[in-house]
């Protein structure tokens, strides 16, 4: 079975889930106050916010690479950081093992990221310049699906909410 093709307003979806969650944060004044029980929870939906902004205005900004010899380097760069450890309080280690245990093929977040990488085969026809578009952003938005569930392993702020959101 095919996995579906995702674009950028999956991410605009759940990056509006996430900034609603900020707004009532702020409302309740946890920004201004590091030692309230949910500060953790906050700068966690901080990271995330931040992280699917980027996102999106980086995969809009990839149609301007699209001839670029290098644009494979680039993506990778940038998949490869959504994956690095985002503070003091984490290992490198803690974030690894996350995404070790979300790297199964149980898991469907994982399957669409391999699936979309498997489009770029040797047969590819990278002349059909619309239609690998459309695939890199495809697997940038798998890469940032596969972020949500691994920060969601490292720091569980969505109660198990965050999946129904990502199939959408």
């Amino acid at each position: 079975m095919m996995c579906p093709v995702y674009n950028t307003s999956l991410l605009k979806r759940v990056l509006d889930y996430y900034e609603q969650r900020l707004s009532k944060a702020v409302e309740m004044s946890i920004p201004q106050a590091s030692d309230h029980p949910h500060y953790p929870v906050y700068r966690e939906m901080v990271l995330r916010v931040e992280t699917l902004r980027t996102g999106i205005l980086y995969a809009d900004a990839l149609v301007a690479f699209m001839k670029d010899d290098d644009l494979f380097v680039y993506i990778v760069r940038y998949v490869n950081s959504l994956f690095q450890k985002t503070s003091e309080e984490e290992t490198q280690d803690e974030v690894m093992k996350a995404l070790e245990s979300c790297s199964t093929q149980e898991n469907c977040v994982w399957k669409d990221l391999l699936d979309a990488m498997d489009r770029f085969t040797g047969q590819y026809d990278y002349t059909q310049v619309p239609l690998f578009y459309v695939d890199i952003i495809h697997y940038v938005v798998c890469a940032l699906r596969l972020f949500l569930v691994v920060r969601e392993a490292v720091y569980n702020v969505d109660r198990g909410k965050l999946e129904a959101y990502l199939q959408q």
